[in-house]
């Protein structure tokens, strides 16, 4: 038994070795570079699952690649960039590749060493449901079938990590330290942020997937401009930055923290909603406002009286709003009238639901929704001629591209969620039970977002992830308040 012992590193690193070059020759015969990289790296963290604590690491890190869009190409780019937000092809991003090796490691666990597997069955049927009318909008996917493919792709990886987080519920110092490095993305990208404003400069980290800062000209020609980060999109950083301000304020808001780490967080939390400000995203800033508004009403309320409280309130809102109006360009962005934009979506709206009523069903096939909205185009301007984009609103875009079904379904699976692990108020001030009492509230800005912005509701898959900690976190502070209580 010695010797097999002494022989399994050399076992481990010549199937590493042959795995390796096995997915090297297929892409070689893939023939896209960027292609023999990602399944390079995908087999060496493969290999590399066996190294101890290798997963804790992979778990952390997801905390500092979230944002980042590093992106292999598997297949050329859609015909036609205006069909739809989804016409790129068949994509990977870093922070699924690592996403996959997680979820490779716990099947591993679970077919080798018989780990008994939590299908969670009020979200796992929803979603079985939910394929089979995702499975017939990708069928008919008219420009690009590799995109069709790339959403199937996006809704089971999504719903795998989501029962990867819910089925591996780690210590709680390693959800604390996932927290501060969360921290540390959001300094980050608020750095990238106003270099891009400032400065006009994307520091070099296209490959990361930042641009060159968004300019806007309004009308009366005055220009703002907005931050992106590594996000490519002023409305998507927005978001990230609205869901993920949830780490560092609740890190700061729990008891007993030192009050050099309490200033570092302040400091965090100054940072992010500077960002949040400069993304110049108004339909972000009004769920970030009702979100947090609440949030920090109930957070002075665990620390003082009713009549307290109030006054306490009333005063940091106050300073919110004149620190909010003072900053660069905010009044501007509310004040003066854009270049159509909110018009736009109006006219989109309109169109989005008159296609909805004609195909209410199974909608119009995934990624097709610009291949036949003209035909439902009744507005006195003729809308679709001059913006000939998908509808900037995800609730509405699912029921179009997918049906009304499909839409329900969804809904049903974020209502679960957000049911299961929303608490009015926190039951403590630990750190944990303060992550798990404001992840459903940011989850509900996002929502709120949803409204306003393009986007795939369906397949995002950081969200599911944030669906899983929402679950797990929550699981973890409950069962940390009955070990108080007893």
């Amino acid at each position: 038994m010695r010797a097999l012992s002494a022989l399994t590193p050399i076992l481990k690193a010549m199937l590493l070795g042959t795995t390796g070059a096995g997915v090297l020759l297929v892409a070689l015969w893939i023939g896209n570079p960027m292609d023999k990289v990602f399944f390079l790296l995908c087999a060496l963290g493969i290999g590399l699952a066996n190294v101890a604590n290798f997963e804790r690491g992979c778990f952390l890190a997801l905390g500092g690649i979230l944002p980042f869009l590093v992106t292999i190409h598997l297949t050329e780019t859609g015909i036609n960039k205006a069909r739809s937000h989804a016409s790129q092809g068949f994509i990977i991003t870093a922070t699924e590749m690592v996403m996959m090796i997680l979820i490779f490691m716990w099947g591993k666990r679970v077919v080798f060493q018989n780990t008994p597997v939590r299908l969670f069955p009020r979200i796992s049927l929803p979603w079985l449901l939910l394929t089979f009318p995702a499975l017939w909008a990708a069928i008919r996917t008219i420009d690009d079938p590799n995109v069709g493919i790339w959403m199937m792709y996006q809704l089971l990886l999504g719903f795998l990590f989501f029962l990867y987080i819910v089925n591996n519920p780690r210590p709680k110092k390693d959800y604390i330290l996932f927290a501060w490095i969360i921290c540390g993305t959001l300094v980050f990208q608020s750095f990238l942020g106003h270099m891009q404003a400032m400065f006009k400069t994307n520091l070099g980290l296209e490959f990361l997937g930042a641009s060159m800062s968004r300019v806007e000209v309004l009308k009366g020609s005055i220009e703002i401009s907005r931050m992106s980060g590594t996000l490519a999109n002023a409305n998507r950083f927005a978001g990230f930055m609205t869901l993920f301000m949830a780490f560092p304020l609740a890190l700061f808001s729990a008891k007993n923290i030192h009050p050099q780490k309490r200033l570092v967080l302040l400091i965090v939390l100054f940072a992010a909603g500077m960002a949040l400000l400069g993304s110049k995203s108004r339909g972000t800033w009004l769920s970030a406002g009702l979100v947090y508004g609440i949030v920090i009403y109930i957070i002075l309320r665990t620390r003082m009286r009713a009549s307290r409280t109030s006054l306490a309130y009333t005063w940091a809102v106050l300073l919110l709003l004149v620190g909010v109006l003072s900053a660069p360009g905010v009044l501007q962005r509310l004040t003066i009238t854009d270049s159509g934009s909110v018009d736009a979506r109006g006219y989109m709206n309109q169109i989005a639901i008159n296609l909805i009523q004609d195909n209410p069903w199974t909608g119009v096939g995934f990624d097709n929704y610009t291949h036949f909205f003209s035909a439902y185009d009744d507005t006195d301007i003729r809308h679709s001629d001059k913006f000939p984009f998908i509808v900037h609103h995800g609730y509405l875009y699912t029921a179009a591209e997918y049906g009304i079904p499909a839409l329900l379904l969804l809904l049903l699976i974020w209502y679960r969620v957000f049911r299961y692990s929303f608490r009015l108020k926190p039951r403590s001030l630990e750190p944990i039970e303060l992550m798990a009492w404001l992840l459903p509230f940011t989850f509900f800005g996002r929502a709120i977002q949803t409204i306003f912005y393009i986007s795939n509701p369906m397949c995002h898959v950081p969200i599911w992830f944030v669906m899983g900690l929402m679950v797990v976190l929550r699981e973890s502070a409950d069962k940390e308040y009955e070990e108080l209580l007893t």
